[in-house]
């Protein structure tokens, strides 16, 4: 297996009064794949506690998902179109993992390796 670092593409911070609050990373491997990290917690409307969030959010852990970056021209066309999208869609079937992956201590994703021979298909 050969190590390939990821690429930090996006870094974003939401926060909305009287909701809730957090931030996501998405990173990309060459190959097309890469991993949204997000960190989040929302609050109840009737008792203002934060009562929900992402896998580990009450210990302030990080969740991660990994993610397929469509093609160039479909994303294009959707923007053309007026029906703009996320340029990448989650993969529950992986050799990875089948689903998030929850309660990790970092938000980097610097010891996620690149299987060149992994088969990697999302069926969503």
């Amino acid at each position: 297996m050969q190590e390939i670092k990821p690429i930090l593409v996006r870094k974003h911070s939401v926060e909305e009064e009287g909701s809730g609050k957090g931030i996501q990373m998405i990173y990309k491997f060459p190959n097309k794949y890469g991993a949204s990290v997000v960190k989040f917690k929302v609050k109840s409307l009737t008792s203002g506690k934060f009562v929900i969030g992402n896998y580990g959010w009450e210990k302030g852990l990080f969740e991660l998902a990994v993610i397929k970056f469509k093609d160039d021209l479909e994303v294009n066309i959707k923007k053309a179109i007026g029906k703009e999208d996320m340029d990448f869609e989650l993969c529950y079937n992986t050799p990875i993992t089948s689903n998030v992956i929850g309660w990790n201590e970092r938000e980097s994703s610097d010891d996620i390796k690149e299987d060149k021979e992994a088969k990697i298909k999302c069926n969503n």
